[in-house]
């Protein structure tokens, strides 16, 4: 496993800036510090009615998350992506480590 993941970030139909790319990249990076069991992050970004819609899957070792984010400019859809990402990581990365200590209290202490 490699200490960066790998971000891939895919605009379909979308004018964009590099200034976004990087900072969804970074972001993205932030996370993988907070989170260091990911390893792939797939972000897509399209124009949806007036707004945009950004997609986003992240892949690493027990871990695969999907989620979305919505907003009238590809800023705050990010900003949603990214908080929602943030959440069901954490809400991953809790999961496993408490259900280590619920397995290990049924089991009893051991001597």
């Amino acid at each position: 496993m490699t200490d960066t993941p790998t971000v891939v970030i895919r605009f379909k139909d979308v004018e964009h800036d590099e200034t976004l790319r990087e900072d969804l990249e970074r972001r993205a990076r932030e996370l993988a510090s907070e989170f260091p069991e990911t390893t792939r992050f797939e972000i897509n970004l399209e124009p949806d009615g007036a707004g945009f819609r950004i997609h986003g899957h992240v892949n690493g070792k027990n871990t695969q998350v999907a989620t979305h984010g919505q907003g009238p400019d590809l800023r705050s859809a990010g900003d949603q992506l990214f908080h929602r990402l943030r959440q069901q990581l954490r809400r991953l990365h809790d999961k496993h480590i408490f259900q280590h200590r619920k397995e290990a209290q049924k089991s009893g202490p051991k001597h």
